[in-house]
């Protein structure tokens, strides 16, 4: 039997208190959706600092009938903090698109400290809520860690989720939801996959960054992804992992690398 993992996502779970759990509404009486809340309140500080200090600044949104770059009525949004945690991000959202696909991305900077930018980024992937079928949900990233110190060579990464580590390095995080519960999971980690539309199939693929976290000698760090999990369903993902090895083996692991080839992993299961 395949070994059960039951995941709390670590980021994600805060929540603005005046809203509950869950972020958005349940729309008009005829169905459609006046506002969907993105970013919950106290979710991000604005505090960190260093080069993988990364700050959310800004929301950029906009409307889609089905998944590509053809986005209509695109909008940023800064996100704005108050005693270093952030308001909530909600986006109103038009008559004419209460059916469509809102899809976002997020915009970050690293500092050194407030106003001096080290770095700039965008999440790895646009994310799509389907409005026509949810306008609640939360905000999470993936439990995962995937690590590499000096001299941070391939065969140095070592990957981390919940209690399960193993060498590796992550090239892309398949995902998807599931109205699947830990329990279903803890028989059986083939839980059905849905994504944004309810549809039984995953619901993106998310190429993944590291970077040096700017220590001494240091350790080259996997950033963070961020996906938006409508209400009642939980989050599922399979990490894409390269294989690495030493030509002169041992624990050193510098020197010559060895492709050893390219691997998925099973389900992982993140309550949300």
């Amino acid at each position: 039997m395949l070994r059960y993992l039951f995941l709390v996502s670590l980021l994600g779970c805060a929540t603005d208190p005046a809203d509950g759990d869950d972020t958005g509404d349940d729309g008009k009486a005829d169905g459609s959706a006046t506002t969907v809340r993105i970013v919950p309140a106290g979710m991000f500080r604005d505090d960190a600092s260093g080069p993988i200090g990364y700050v959310p600044k800004l929301l950029h949104v906009g409307y889609v009938t089905e998944r590509g770059p053809h986005w209509q009525d695109v909008q940023d949004i800064d996100i704005h903090y108050a005693g270093h945690v952030n308001q909530a991000v909600t986006v109103s959202v038009p008559a004419a698109h209460a059916h469509d696909m809102l899809a976002f991305v997020l915009y970050f900077e690293s500092q050194y400290s407030p106003g001096v930018v080290y770095y700039k980024r965008w999440s790895g992937a646009n994310a799509y809520i389907d409005l026509s079928k949810h306008t609640q949900g939360k905000l999470v990233s993936f439990p995962v860690s995937n690590t590499a110190g000096y001299p941070f060579s391939n065969a140095c990464y070592g990957v981390s989720v919940g209690n399960t580590q193993y060498g590796g390095k992550v090239s892309d995080i398949a995902y998807a939801f599931t109205k699947a519960s830990a329990s279903d999971y803890a028989a059986n980690n083939n839980v059905p996959w849905l994504n944004a539309s309810d549809e039984h199939t995953a619901e993106g693929d998310i190429p993944v960054t590291d970077q040096h976290d700017g220590g001494y000698k240091g350790t080259y760090v996997m950033l963070p992804e961020f996906v938006w999990v409508p209400k009642g369903e939980n989050l599922v993902f399979k990490l894409s992992i390269d294989k690495w090895s030493t030509a002169e083996g041992g624990v050193y692991c510098g020197g010559t690398q060895i492709f050893n080839g390219h691997a998925q992993t099973q389900t992982y299961f993140s309550a949300i």
